[in-house]
């Protein structure tokens, strides 16, 4: 950071003249006031500062233009709770135990920056949201004020139906006539603005604004009249925080209080649209900032490019308060000071050490199976944006049949979900609410709207600066001490939502008590039973029709399940068998007496993929590829157990393989029998909590492996750099293997010796160009009678000739994991495609 001397002593002087160290107060108390205002859901750059002409914000200029704007400011975690429990603490979320997830119990042990103000001499208020919503109680079962002693009494009538009725800017003037001459005080201004609901058209019919005022809609949402209009909604409520936020410049000045108060301006996460707010992408988690402190700013009107978090606001106060962290009785905090910012005379980047941001998130809104949250971990560093999606067979919005509750009810939110019904247009609900991979990485100077997942890239300077930011962000965390990396991080998903009655609410929901959510609309809801049919078939040559009917469909079967996987035609029993990995199970389906297509799953073996004693700590733990062996015993690969094992007649399960020259395997993933015994089984790493950084890991390659009838195992190939689906030709001299590595999506073939050991590899089919643009990865695999493979990857089942050739698709439009061949005669071919369980009726036979 360079500073100019004689200027940075001369201000940092002036700091320290006003600090005062100690819990009592002077009547000569010259420590700065504070003044915090935290709009409810308003993204940057939506503030005319920076340049945004539908949003007319003259207050917030002020306080840029008289002090500094921050071009790059980030809470850790996008949604209400968490993001003000980092304000409040100086801490990331995921450092806050309970206080990570929204709607929770703020755990005693964390002190606010706000009590620890009070304690040592300030004078503490707030009007309008403070931390919430949640519980906040000590250790006694008191009820705490994070934020300070309410203001609220002084009302309004608002300018429109939905904006709170509060006269924010009344109550901050009652405040001040409250507050003790000499001292100085700490005042929280949380608006309810611009939180939904909105009035539709306020900002058209009252606030005079023109649609064609917004140059651009952003490329994930329709741009429609419903959507700028529902956008000049949005503007007309931050204009209404604005004004309060103007009346309050205009007391200060008036009480000759303005230059020796800091004014801090921000919002606590991105606008309450579909994939912004309760996410953790860059228009979710980048927020507007301004700061104003005319006795302490240097050089006013300066823009800063440095990137700073919310956990450096309070120990920014701590430090102009003279008060030190632990003996305000507050957690060591993460954050950083903001003050040598304020003394520098320089714009743009002003300290280097500033070159990184870290964000994440676990469970916001309730709605999926078991309160289950959605985890994710992030870093910003050199205009990238780095995320790290640790259950992705999970809804990020949200489960679709609970209404994707983590997204707010909007025009917007029903205009996708509406185009998407009438199959009109599914691509804005796939960005929106469709599900994700494991690693996305955006260039987000170039690509805000974060469209372009870099991480499927096959540059070779991408992928290194990938790895890079993938072994910050997780230094870091370990550094942090963060449960998701170093310890359970299921933790986060068994902290109790705070609202009672909320509580498993996708359970109870769906066994039929009438729960709504009042955040979102009753249309939001998708219908709780299955579809007859979903997706589209693609006919890419004429040879299809030889293989599949002019009038097939994809049949729904069953569903409700979090990550189907495995299937398993079972010939003695007539059924399907087929697992769903999240809940360690197997489950058994038959198909109905009477002929109908759907019925029910059932559970057909418990703790299918892990049997341990200890609570599993990540996604994965069940079974996944299945097999039958010559006896006709099931063959399991087990994720928690990292290990196959096989199921005798008595129910009893014998471990084949788990270790491979006195090491663990990875976590076994797919498997297929030659006719002469051998098994191939494919072992990435998958099934392990942290996958490729799991320190239980014991094995630096994923192989390809052979497991003989004498148990002899012996290792194939580790040319597939992440092997997953498996599968040998109807001659048995070719071995296809599925790799779903998304920087370089592929199917390989290899020759298979007569000695059952491999020859070298080439790829099969290249699928690298649909990575990111089509939903799903490189996955499970069937193959019949003609040697045509039936693979599941980006965009559902492809169907290749032995030959490579292309010839058609199963667009399922879900993420689609595995496939196997039926029925009496094997023509049907079964399908795992994330919550549901498919078939599809062809022209010709299974292996």
């Amino acid at each position: 950071m360079a500073l100019c001397p004689f200027r940075a002593q001369v201000v940092l002087a002036a700091l320290a003249a006003v600090l005062v160290v100690g819990s009592g107060s002077r009547a000569d108390d010259a420590r700065p006031n504070i003044l915090f205002c935290i709009a409810d859901d308003a993204s940057f750059p939506h503030m005319g500062a920076y340049g945004c002409s539908w949003v007319e914000t003259p207050a917030f200029d002020r306080v840029a233009r008289e002090g500094l704007l921050f071009q790059r400011a980030y809470t850790p975690n996008a949604k209400c709770a968490p993001s003000r429990a980092c304000i409040l603490t100086g801490r990331n979320s995921w450092q806050l135990k309970e206080a990570c997830n929204h709607w929770c119990f703020f755990p005693p042990e964390f002190k606010s920056y706000v009590e620890a103000l009070e304690a040592h001499g300030y004078t503490v208020g707030k009007t309008g949201k403070g931390w919430a919503p949640g519980i906040a109680e000590d250790a006694a079962g008191k009820r705490r004020q994070l934020t300070g002693k309410p203001f609220d009494q002084r009302k309004q009538q608002p300018p429109a139906q939905a904006i709170s009725n509060l006269d924010y800017a009344g109550n901050f003037e009652a405040f001040l006539e409250e507050a003790p001459d000499g001292q100085p005080w700490c005042f929280w201004y949380g608006g309810f603005e611009p939180h939904r609901a909105y009035e539709y058209g306020a900002g058209v019919n009252k606030g005079g604004k023109k649609l064609e005022a917004i140059e651009q809609v952003y490329k994930f949402w329709p741009d429609s009249e419903q959507t700028r209009t529902d956008l000049l909604d949005y503007a007309f409520e931050i204009e209404h925080f604005d004004r309060h936020l103007g009346r309050m410049l205009n007391a200060l000045e008036k009480s000759g209080q303005l230059d020796n108060t800091l004014v801090v301006v921000t919002a606590d996460n991105g606008m309450p649209f579909p994939r912004i707010k309760g996410q953790e992408y860059e228009l979710s988690n980048h927020l507007p900032l301004a700061i104003r402190w005319g006795k302490g700013i240097h050089k006013p009107g300066r823009r800063i490019d440095d990137l700073v978090s919310f956990i450096d606001f309070a120990p920014t106060f701590l430090e102009l308060a003279g008060i030190k962290a632990a003996a305000a009785g507050m957690a060591p905090i993460t954050g950083r000071s903001l003050t040598n910012i304020f003394a520098s005379d320089r714009e743009g980047q002003v300290d280097a050490a500033r070159d990184h941001v870290l964000i994440g998130k676990e469970r916001h809104d309730i709605g999926r199976p078991n309160d289950n949250g959605y985890p994710i971990r992030g870093i910003v560093k050199d205009n990238y944006l780095l995320l790290l999606n640790y259950a992705t067979n999970r809804w990020p919005a949200g489960d679709p049949v609970t209404g994707y509750l983590n997204c707010d009810a909007s025009p917007t939110k029903s205009q996708i979900l509406d185009l998407r019904r009438s199959s009109t247009n599914e691509l804005y609900w796939r960005l929106c609410f469709g599900k994700r991979p494991d690693v996305e990485l955006y260039k987000i100077d170039d690509d805000p709207e974060c469209f372009n997942n870099l991480a499927t890239t096959t540059d070779p300077a991408i992928a290194a600066r990938q790895e890079s930011m993938r072994k910050e962000l997780l230094a870091a965390l370990t550094a942090q001490q963060d449960p998701r990396i170093v310890g359970d991080g299921a933790i986060f998903d068994r902290y109790p939502y705070a609202e009672a009655k909320s509580r498993n609410f996708y359970d109870r929901y769906l066994a039929g008590e009438p729960l709504r959510a009042g955040w979102v609309s009753e249309t939001d809801f998708e219908p709780k039973g299955l579809p007859k049919t979903i997706g589209k078939v693609f006919r890419d040559d004429p040879a299809i029709d030889e293989l599949l009917p002019k009038d097939v469909e994809i049949e729904v079967l069953a569903g409700g399940f979090e990550w189907s996987e495995g299937p398993v035609w079972v010939p003695d029993m007539q059924r399907l068998l087929f697992c769903d990995i999240p809940r360690n199970h197997i489950l058994q389906w038959q198909p109905p007496a009477n002929g109908a297509a759907q019925a029910p799953a059932t559970v057909y073996l418990e703790k299918s993929g892990y049997t341990g004693s200890e609570p599993f700590t990540g996604p994965e733990p069940g079974s996944n590829g299945l097999a039958l062996d010559s006896e006709g015993r099931l063959i399991l690969c087990c994720h928690g157990d990292r290990a196959i094992k096989r199921r005798e007649k008595d129910g009893k399960l014998t471990v084949l393989a788990s270790h491979f020259e006195g090491k663990r395997l990875n976590s076994p993933n797919d498997l297929v029998f030659h006719r002469n015994g051998d098994l191939y089984f494919t072992d990435p790493p998958y099934g392990l909590p942290k996958r490729f950084e799991d320190p239980a890991r014991e094995l630096d390659y994923c192989g390809v492996y052979r497991l003989r009838p004498n148990g002899e195992l012996q290792l194939l190939t580790k040319q597939v750099t992440r092997p997953n689906g498996i599968g040998l030709s109807p001659d048995q001299k070719t071995l296809y293997v599925a790799q779903s590595d998304r920087s370089a999506y592929l199917w390989w073939k290899f020759p298979v010796r007569d000695d059952g050991s491999l020859g070298e590899g080439e790829v099969f089919f290249d699928a690298r160009p649909w990575a990111g643009t089509r939903i799903g990865g490189c996955d499970g695999m069937a193959i019949d009678v003609h040697g045509n493979l039936w693979a599941t990857g980006p965009g559902g089942v492809l169907i290749f000739r032995p030959d490579g050739k292309l010839l058609g698709r199963l667009g399922t439009g879900q993420r689609t994991a595995n496939c196997c061949f039926g029925g009496p005669d094997k023509s049907v071919l079964y399908i795992t495609a994330d919550m549901y369980l498919c078939r599809v009726k062809t022209l010709t036979r299974g292996l």
